[in-house]
């Protein structure tokens, strides 16, 4: 009757732990797809951000934006003039 506890309560602990296991390993792929989803949201991002780089660069390269800053240099000036005052 002892063994046959023990027996029982070695059962119920295998068990438990085959419980145990089975969450854990249903949590790990849930985190291992949560991982997938965020690297192709970075790889978005990266794109995104690429994209904005190179828009900036076209803008700062166009002929109105460099006439901007020629029109607009002598604003710059007086500003930098008047702040050392």
């Amino acid at each position: 009757a002892r063994l046959q506890g023990v027996i029982n309560d070695l059962e119920r602990h295998i068990n438990d732990l085959t419980t145990q296991l089975i969450h854990s390993r249903d949590y790990a792929m849930g985190k291992a797809a949560e991982l997938g989803e965020l690297h192709i949201h970075v790889a978005e991002i990266q794109q995104q951000l690429k994209r904005a780089r190179n828009q900036l660069k076209r803008a700062h390269e166009s002929t109105t934006w460099k006439l901007g800053r020629v029109v607009m240099l002598p604003v710059r000036l007086a500003k930098r003039v008047l702040r050392r005052g």
